[in-house]
């Protein structure tokens, strides 16, 4: 099946600030203009949602990855992420990192290789996610991917 993924705006923070709160995820730290962000709406309900939040030039951080308990194990997750990897690429990010509580698993059938948070880069270790907001037992893992052909 093929999903219609949208650039999320600012009038949809409220459905992704509810859908992060339903999946136990945090929502202090979103962008305010919420640029990074893919949504899927199906009707008036948010379906799922996620981001890319750019570290540095080469280095972005996957965060916020959320699909609606209904709609689960449908294969949204892996269509987002797909989504946001190209569009990383595109703008020339390199390194991917996620942290993460749940989706250890899923993560690393995606090409995300666990790393001790000790090994972290320095770009992932001053953000807010790897200070405090996600918990000391959060997985790191990163996705290196080629630079494109010049």
């Amino acid at each position: 099946m093929t999903w219609s993924f949208q650039p999320a705006e600012p009038a949809d923070r409220s459905a992704i600030e509810a859908l992060l709160i339903a999946s136990a995820l945090p929502v202090t730290d979103l962008p305010a203009d919420l640029d990074g962000f893919l949504i899927l709406r199906e009707g008036d309900i948010l379906a799922a949602c996620g981001g890319i939040e750019p570290l540095d030039p080469s280095t972005g951080l996957v965060r916020s990855l959320a699909v609606a308990p209904p709609r689960r194990g449908q294969g949204i997750a892996d269509a987002l992420l797909d989504a946001l990897e190209e569009r990383a690429a595109a703008s020339g990010l390199t390194t991917l990192c996620m942290l993460t509580t749940t989706i250890t698993t899923f993560a690393q059938a995606r090409g995300y290789v666990p790393i001790p948070r000790a090994q972290a880069p320095e770009a992932i270790r001053v953000t807010a996610q790897f200070q405090g907001l996600c918990p000391d037992s959060a997985a790191l893992l990163i996705k290196e991917r080629p630079a494109p052909r010049t």
